[in-house]
């Protein structure tokens, strides 16, 4: 005969009319009456699933005059009807402080922090955001934006609309292009500078790589290789660095182009690094050495690896990223060494990008027990020099296979490609290179003179056991680097060679009007012959204009001879080139059946062409026939 039968303020005909029990107070279970439910809006019928209300009423920071830290103070009410468990202010994701409400419905707290030097002078630049995180006592969550700090790109797009002719849109793309290769490049107070002090310098080189970007479709291919929640995580960073409101439809169109152009710089940082490593960061501070940077990848065709790479890599990637089930200081997946977890969190500490701490840490739980072993001995600077290798290679058994001194040379150019490190590791164990001659090295491609990809050639000449290129032991370390300040391109070089006055030469692949694909067309198969003057084969018994020439060679023993034509024919001037004649019959190749060669050089030292002259082997074409 009562009207609420549970006594929760509904009565029992009202509760029928919701679907709630009239017998019980708390249909769902979830701690809170059903007309409390009622009153806060939410449905009885169904276990709470919203987190804490917050309500911001303070937000602000300050830097003394005369001081390098900034305080931040927040002010904020939680309220929940399952009561609050705990609270957490967060700044661009690092947690400030905590709070633990104990199950309170209601509270109210200020809350402050601040932070040093580094961080202030890194939160000017690309700018901050303070967020209010609650959870209630069911485990519902929610945040709050408490307040976000203009960045320098707000400034930037300004400067960029006021001093050029670049429209608002276009400022604002290329603002973002900045912004995304700062965050890519680890958001470093001096890379953020450096990009942001004299933009319009960088401009050019900006818009030629972005132009590269689109064009091999790197954008989508990237961001397919990353997980979702990486993907999300540089969404929020983009918002944070977008100093338009997105809300706002005057500034819809500045809002979209600093998005686009923030994904296409981020996403070329990701190219850039994958081809040159460290120079990706190190070019950037001077713009004119990123102008020569971006313009040797467009002239070489080296992003195009980079396509091929992340066509391989969206294979492997497709679709949902597995939550990675490695913890620290658990057992490895294949062996049963138990890496410390102060070692694992500092190899982890070691990488600048989150996408990069989440391919370490990944990558860290497929090692082998040896590597396990091997880095858990390492120092504390050296497991975090570790961490940068685990983030870009997908071999982590390279660091035990790399020996002793992979870690020191690591260390010295963190983003040199693993793969050329453990070569130059391997040739420094054989005594093929010293540790002084390795250090010259090192400090050459930190200074942006040579890249990842002429290291890479770099360690094949000076690998005895190679059987493709030629390298002369006459030739310093530090006169191979020479090469590329004499307009050479060490990465497509093969032969590397000193004369008898000890001036340096060499041979690239070249293009059809020097160097060895020149010769290979004009002098060996022949697609390069025209109706007037001469032309005369190498003898590797291939068939030109339908007749079959001797073969006495192949392509390694023609390279060989040019090397042994400039290291010990004769040389004089033609110009302002140099002609180098050798005598192969009589000089150590009796049965190539060359008796008289030619080998003509540029000033520069990079050889143009080569040709045999006379012997039982030679032919020639002339004025559209054979000569007998």
């Amino acid at each position: 005969m009562r009207q609420d039968s549970d006594d929760d303020g509904l009565d029992d005909g009202r509760e029928l009319d919701l679907g709630t029990d009239p017998t019980r107070a708390d249909t769902d279970g979830d701690g809170i009456a059903d007309a409390e439910e009622r009153r806060g809006g939410s449905d009885p019928t169904l276990a709470d699933y919203e987190g804490p209300t917050i309500d911001v009423f303070r937000a602000e920071f300050g830097k003394d005059a005369f001081s390098g830290d900034t305080s931040y103070a927040v002010g904020y009410r939680v309220d929940d009807p399952s009561g609050v468990a705990s609270s957490r202010l967060t700044k661009n994701g690092e947690i400030q402080t905590r709070t633990t409400w104990g199950g309170d419905r209601h509270g109210s707290q200020s809350r402050a922090f601040e932070t040093g030097l580094p961080e202030t002078i890194l939160d000017g630049l690309t700018g901050t955001s303070v967020v209010v995180h609650a959870r209630d006592t069911h485990d519902n969550r929610r945040q709050q934006v408490a307040m976000e700090r203009a960045n320098v790109y707000g400034a930037t797009v300004k400067e960029l609309t006021t001093q050029s002719d670049l429209g608002p849109e276009r400022a604002s793309m290329f603002a973002g292009m900045l912004s995304g290769f700062t965050v890519g490049a680890g958001s470093t107070a001096q890379t953020v500078k450096a990009l942001t002090d004299q933009p319009l310098a960088f401009l050019g080189a900006f818009e030629q790589l972005a132009t590269l970007v689109d064009r091999l479709g790197l954008i989508d291919k990237i961001l397919a290789t990353l997980p979702r929640r990486m993907v999300e995580s540089l969404e929020a960073k983009q918002a944070t660095n977008n100093p338009y409101d997105r809300s706002d439809p005057s500034e819809q169109a500045e809002y979209d182009a600093f998005r686009v152009g923030w994904y296409t710089g981020y996403v070329a940082f990701q190219a850039v690094q994958l081809v040159v490593g460290g120079q990706a960061q190190t070019a950037v501070k001077n713009s004119d050495r990123f102008a020569d940077l971006v313009d040797r990848l467009d002239r070489n065709g080296r992003l195009s690896e980079a396509k091929r790479y992340y066509d391989v890599a969206k294979g492997r990637t497709t679709g949902r990223a597995k939550q990675v089930t490695f913890e620290l200081g658990g057992r490895a997946a294949k062996g049963s060494w138990h890496l410390s977890k102060k070692s694992g969190r500092r190899v982890v500490a070691g990488v600048k990008t989150a996408a990069g701490k989440y391919d370490a840490r990944q990558r860290l739980s497929n090692a082998e027990a040896s590597t396990h072993s091997q880095i858990d001995a390492l120092s504390p600077g050296d497991q975090r020099v570790v961490g940068r290798v685990l983030a870009r290679t997908d071999d982590p058994e390279i660091i035990a296979d790399g020996g002793d001194n992979f870690v020191a040379i690591m260390r010295q150019a963190d983003d040199i490609d693993p793969d050329v490190a453990k070569r130059l590791a391997k040739l420094e164990r054989d005594d093929e290179l010293t540790v002084a001659e390795r250090k010259r090295l090192l400090q050459a491609y930190e200074n942006g003179r040579v890249d990842n990809e002429d290291l890479r050639r770099v360690s094949k000449l000076l690998d005895e056991s190679n059987d493709e290129y030629l390298y002369d032991d006459a030739v310093s370390v530090e006169e191979l680097v020479e090469i590329e300040s004499e307009g050479g391109d060490i990465s497509k070089t093969g032969l590397v060679v000193k004369d008898e006055t000890s001036d340096v030469m060499w041979l690239e692949s070249g293009n059809d009007e020097e160097s060895w694909i020149h010769i290979t067309a004009r002098h060996i198969i022949g697609t390069d012959l025209d109706d007037e003057g001469g032309t005369s084969f190498w003898p590797l018994g291939q068939k030109v204009k339908g007749r079959p020439l001797p073969d006495t060679l192949d392509q390694y023993e023609v390279r060989e001879l040019i090397y042994q034509a400039v290291k010990n024919g004769e040389r004089t001037p033609q110009g302002e080139k140099w002609k180098y004649y050798f005598k192969p019959t009589e000089q150590g190749y009796p049965d190539s059946g060359i008796s008289g060669m030619r080998v003509y050089v540029f000033p520069s030292g990079k050889i143009e062409t080569s040709y045999p002259m006379s012997g039982s082997a030679h032919t020639k074409w002339a004025n559209g026939e054979w000569v007998e």
